[in-house]
């Protein structure tokens, strides 16, 4: 069992709601997005999958699309907030 904490945790978390669409760092989710999915895969073990997708609109190019590649749940917290 890992647990998470944090953004790592938050982007972890969007991830998980995403489901099959997955989250690209071009949906506004802040600047530094990569790095906590990347901190999430190389940091803490979590099973991170991703691919390069073109995109069109005034500045075309790439960009990374993530899905979470592994089954996370979140903890239930206790009367005083904590996990």
């Amino acid at each position: 069992m890992v647990i998470l904490n944090g953004r790592v945790c938050w982007a972890s978390e969007e991830l998980r709601k995403a489901g099959r669409a997955g989250r690209t760092g071009r949906e506004a989710l802040g600047p530094r997005w990569a790095a906590y999915i990347w901190s999430a895969i190389h940091v803490h073990g979590i099973s991170i999958r991703d691919d390069w997708e073109t995109h069109k609109g005034e500045h075309p190019g790439k960009h990374k699309r993530w899905w979470l590649d592994c089954e996370i749940r979140p903890l239930p917290l206790n009367d005083e907030g904590a996990a």
